[in-house]
């Protein structure tokens, strides 16, 4: 034991191997930004090839017109770029996310590590309950 009372080799930093592994979390993230989220297909017999709606995190492609055309005669409401404007923030909200883990590998403490995995946490469950909504 040391004065402080800690024991020999017990510190709040990682080792080099641990650090790296962050990295591939944080490309991870990048890539994802540019790869579709969600997306529904939709097959009817008077659309033999199908109608389909992918969302990435910064735009919607897809046949939305069809689609909108056919949700107002049941009663839904139009679906659009505007409806949901996270796809306006959400890429940006990935990259910082990113760079915090990037910054952490750099940083190797692990109490930076621990309110970083809590920002996340939150993060998605704030994520979850606006899907939801």
């Amino acid at each position: 034991m040391t004065s402080r009372g800690k024991k020999e080799g017990s510190h709040s930093k990682w080792n080099r191997s641990s650090s790296l592994l962050l990295w591939p979390a944080a490309i991870g993230l990048i890539v994802a930004i540019f790869l579709p989220w969600w997306g529904m297909q939709f097959l009817a017999p008077q659309y033999p090839e199908g109608l389909n709606v992918v969302v990435y995190p910064y735009k919607m492609e897809g046949q939305l017109d069809a689609l909108n055309s056919l949700n107002h005669y049941i009663g839904m409401k139009e679906i659009n770029v505007a409806a949901f404007p996270e796809i306006n923030y959400l890429p940006y909200i990935i990259a910082a996310f990113a760079v915090l883990i990037m910054i952490g590998s750099i940083l190797k403490s692990r109490m930076y590590l621990n309110i970083l995995t809590g920002v996340l946490l939150i993060g998605g469950i704030i994520g979850i309950y606006d899907i939801s909504r």
